[in-house]
């Protein structure tokens, strides 16, 4: 970083040094941070208010990330509780299809005797 900052010139912010956006998902985002930071770097008091704004709108992306994750998670949880349920109920049914069969022989030999 301190290789921008050499003969104590206040160096612009250049596109190429942002990370690339290949599938072009950030839009026009890093030519208008680009523009405003360079305007911005001008002004002391302009540039506190761009950085506070910077600031708020990466920690509200990295907020819904973890917000995303942890309904994931939850989503994840939920699956597991169904799957588990159905395992309960399949062997529910086993079991009283087990003594429904043993009432049936038992009723059935009570008959023949």
């Amino acid at each position: 970083m301190k290789e921008y900052f050499k003969d104590g010139a206040t160096p612009r912010l250049e596109l190429c040094m942002l990370p690339r956006d290949t599938s072009r998902v950030t839009g026009m985002l890093r030519k208008t941070l680009v523009s405003a930071f360079n305007y911005c770097r001008q002004y002391p008091v302009k540039l506190e208010l761009f950085i506070e704004i910077t600031k708020f709108a990466v920690n509200y992306a990295l907020l819904y990330k973890h917000f995303v994750e942890e309904r994931l998670d939850e989503a994840e949880k939920a699956r597991i509780k169904k799957v588990e349920d159905e395992v309960k109920e399949t062997e529910r049914l086993a079991t009283e299809e087990r003594l429904a069969m043993q009432e049936a022989e038992e009723a059935k030999e009570v008959g023949n005797e």
